[in-house]
């Protein structure tokens, strides 16, 4: 502890002897006490726009609380859904998805003489944004005659299940056709 305390008195000495240690030693501390309040400032500047924000989130909620008509707006909802599911398919498994998929569009295309059918499936994926909703995709690979294909997506669009065209690529020669087809399926386990 003897040579702490020399080394102690040695550096006061040097301190007091030397004018320009003593002002870089201040400009040491006001740099770091400059910083620290700086810190302080940014830290207090993020609280204040975070109560900002709740204080502003806050407003909205009360607003729309004080809106009447929730009970009409939630009754719709529920019309809404429950008219969006009946387009809907309906399995439990993906390989019943497909089968399910498959004959519709067989039904469809042989109902309407399409020759060559080639049916390949997609990705079986879910569907974003929808819970228990999958997207099974086929594309179709098909001869065809001509008025055929507007036939086809006429039926398509008809079909009591929903059924989207994703893609459609009608060829001059054979005349081939190229289709790709999405449909949406509700209870398919993950």
């Amino acid at each position: 502890m003897n040579a702490a305390l020399k080394e102690w008195v040695k550096l006061r000495q040097e301190v007091a002897a030397n004018t320009r240690l003593r002002v870089g030693i201040w400009a040491i501390l006001l740099i770091v006490i400059f910083y620290g309040l700086l810190l302080q400032a940014d830290r207090v500047s993020e609280e204040i726009n975070a109560y900002n924000n709740q204080a502003t989130r806050l407003e909205k909620i009360l607003a729309i609380q004080n809106q009447e008509g929730w009970q009409t707006i939630l009754e719709q909802e529920k019309k809404t859904t429950e008219t969006l599911q009946t387009f809907l398919w309906q399995a439990d498994t993906l390989g019943i998805a497909q089968a399910s998929l498959q004959r519709a569009l067989n039904d469809l295309l042989t109902n309407l003489k399409f020759r060559n059918i080639r049916l390949k499936f997609g990705v079986a994926k879910p569907l974003e944004g929808a819970q228990d909703v999958w997207q099974v995709q086929a594309q179709i690979n098909a001869h065809y005659r001509k008025g055929d294909e507007v036939r086809l997506l006429h039926d398509l669009a008809a079909h009591p299940n929903k059924l989207v065209v994703d893609r459609l690529e009608l060829h001059s020669r054979g005349p081939r056709m190229l289709l790709q087809v999405s449909a949406y399926f509700k209870g398919l386990e993950p």
